[in-house]
């Protein structure tokens, strides 16, 4: 689980740059707050252009609090920030493969009988993942066939069902989608990671236009600010 970043870059960046020239004194001091600026603000941005296709918690890609670590909360991933110039400073993001749980996984627990798995990753229509259907009347037939080797003989396929996961920890996760592959052993489904999303091209676009607006307006207000202080 690598680190992965995020270039910054200024709109009218050679007029502002002019600008801090021209007031050396206060240029420091506007260049140092806007840096403070986008260091605090930038992870929100990058966590809502994510949330805006794909249907993943807020609180799931947010650093977690004292309180948050002392209740053993665990995140989907991490947004942060780096950097101490306008010219080094960059957006931070790790995060593992996720597992459906995190995408509105329902239902939670394997019901009674037959259910069907279902997730929304994307902010559209609920995906179905597996599940566990009725038997036929000609399946129901075969059971007893089967045994006696009289039944229709069919290509085992790997179905996904809802397995428990082992968990004894209250509040954890009982119950996660695996595939049940023919030699019996259990394969978890995966989705998608934090970086991933984050570098999908529709989100990693609509970042790229946030952070150059607002960075930008964050240097010009922060030079304006610093050039009344300045007459």
């Amino acid at each position: 689980m690598g680190k992965h970043y995020t270039e910054v870059r200024i709109k009218n960046a050679e007029q502002l740059l002019k600008q801090l020239c021209s007031i050396p004194e206060q240029s420091e001091k506007a260049v140092n707050a806007t840096v403070k600026d986008f260091k605090s603000r930038a992870p929100g941005w990058v966590s809502q252009a994510v949330r805006e296709k794909y249907s993943i918690p807020a609180q799931e890609i947010k650093p977690l609090t004292k309180a948050g670590r002392a209740k053993g909360v665990k995140i989907a991933g991490h947004i942060g920030s780096d950097g101490d110039t306008l010219g080094t400073v960059k957006i931070v993001y790790t995060g593992r493969v996720l597992t459906p749980v995190h995408f509105g996984l329902s239902p939670k627990v394997p019901k009674e009988g037959a259910y069907t798995i279902t997730v929304k990753i994307k902010n559209k229509k609920r995906k179905r993942l597996g599940g566990r259907k009725k038997l036929t009347a000609a399946q129901k037939k075969n059971i007893g066939r089967n045994f006696t080797k009289q039944g229709v003989r069919h290509t085992r396929k790997e179905p996904i069902m809802l397995i428990h996961t082992g968990n004894t920890k209250e509040g954890g996760t009982n119950f996660i989608p695996m595939r049940i592959k023919k030699n019996d052993k259990f394969q978890a489904i995966k989705t998608l990671s934090l970086p991933q999303m984050v570098e999908d091209a529709a989100v990693m676009a609509t970042i790229d236009v946030r952070i150059e607006e607002e960075i930008t307006k964050r240097l010009e207000h922060n030079l304006g600010r610093c050039l009344k202080i300045a007459k």
